[in-house]
């Protein structure tokens, strides 16, 4: 049995349950039981992020995080504390730190495409400039290293992943300006970026797909090289 399917995983997730229901039904006891849904963070953050009338307490409770080595822990305190509306100027310092973040030894891949894409989205959500955040999504989706990768686990234990292209289909029309890259990467010589390039363009300008027929590289593409 894996540990996200254990008991004490599902207990866990009972209890949060019931404390985050408790805070709906009885707002007034909601700050009894803020700390352990602030703590954790990664099986609450929609919840906390819709609790505006409890929106100064978890910014008290969700600023330190932002200063976190770990980058799902900085970057989702971040992004629930932009949905709210609290700690502007610290979070915009620890978006911009996870912006130009080098990669890690250990995991440089994950440390540079992952981090730098959520940083920069939650960044345009926060200021509305998509001048600097289309260049690191659009590099990120470039790359092949661009697999969705762990945030944090779900509330089942089970891993939330996210990629470039789910950022960009988010910021819809600000995500415009990339079409003209987006159209050259439909025929990328590797398959994912090829993908992710027509899922976000379907999405964000249906009208800039190509037809069937241009060029004849759409029927090349089944038998290009996949990774």
């Amino acid at each position: 049995m894996s540990k996200a399917d254990s008991p004490e995983s599902w207990r866990k997730t009972v209890r949060l349950k019931a404390r985050m229901a408790i805070c709906r039904i009885a707002p007034e006891d909601a700050p009894e039981h803020l700390p352990e849904l602030a703590t954790n963070l990664w099986r609450t953050a929609d919840f906390l992020a819709d609790s505006t009338a409890q929106a100064d307490r978890i910014a008290e409770l969700l600023r330190s995080r932002l200063h976190s080595e770990e980058p799902w822990q900085a970057l989702q305190a971040a992004d629930v504390l932009v949905r709210l509306g609290r700690c502007r100027a610290d979070c915009e310092r620890a978006l911009e730190r996870w912006m130009t973040a080098a990669g890690s030894r250990e995991n440089e891949s994950e440390q540079r495409s992952y981090p730098r894409a959520w940083a920069a989205y939650v960044r345009w959500r926060l200021t509305g400039d998509s001048a600097q955040a289309l260049p690191l999504l659009m590099a990120a989706l470039r790359s092949q290293d661009d697999m969705p990768v762990q945030a944090a686990p779900d509330e089942h234990g089970k891993p939330i992943r996210h990629s470039s292209s789910d950022f960009l289909i988010s910021m819809g029309l600000a995500a415009r300006p990339a079409i003209p890259e987006l159209r050259q990467l439909l025929w990328h010589r590797y398959r994912t970026v090829r993908h992710d390039a027509g899922r976000v363009l379907r999405a964000i300008a249906p009208e800039e797909l190509p037809s069937v027929n241009e060029g004849g590289a759409l029927s090349r593409d089944r038998s290009a090289p996949s990774h």
